[in-house]
């Protein structure tokens, strides 16, 4: 009867020390930074921006300039009119764009996020697998984790093998 639970005891041990059954944490933004993808992204992201602002600055030339040549000449009220007609639909234009611009590069900013999070999900879960870890949780997600290890560079590694 001894011998069973000493042999049950130094069986549960060894499944300790070769078994990970701890809860594994990570910093998500800094695997996030370190992925390929992230800095594709980053710079899909900024040629886009600069594209739209070079585009919105001829725009807004041509809207300067036709706000600065109008007060010099003397008009009609007709013409005048005609002219804040022209210069509001200028500035309507202006602002659709803008706003067009805007709701682009957010969409693309936030697929490019999805896309990138879908990636380091199924990392985490075959990282898991082959550490033999249960649980991963991000560690801004949690203010304390008494037996939590810190695989946030393993995974980055992990990552880049893959």
């Amino acid at each position: 009867m001894k011998a069973r639970l000493v042999l049950a005891f130094l069986i549960g041990i060894i499944g300790n020390i070769f078994s990970q059954d701890t809860a594994g944490v990570f910093d998500l933004e800094l695997v996030k930074l370190s992925m390929p993808l992230s800095e594709q992204s980053e710079r899909s992201i900024k040629e886009l921006e600069t594209k739209y602002n070079d585009s919105l600055a001829g725009l807004l030339e041509q809207f300067e300039n036709r706000v600065s040549d109008r007060p010099h000449i003397d008009y009609t009220p007709a013409e005048l009119r005609k002219i804040q007609d022209s210069l509001s639909r200028m500035q309507d234009k202006l602002n659709l764009f803008r706003k067009n611009a805007l709701a682009k590069i957010a969409a693309l900013r936030q697929d490019l996020e999805q896309q990138i999070n879908l990636r380091i999900a199924e990392a985490v879960k075959s990282f898991c697998l082959q550490k033999n870890i249960k649980t991963m949780f991000y560690k801004s997600e949690l203010s304390y984790c008494d037996n939590c290890l810190d695989y946030t560079e393993e995974l980055i590694l992990f990552i880049r093998d893959k």
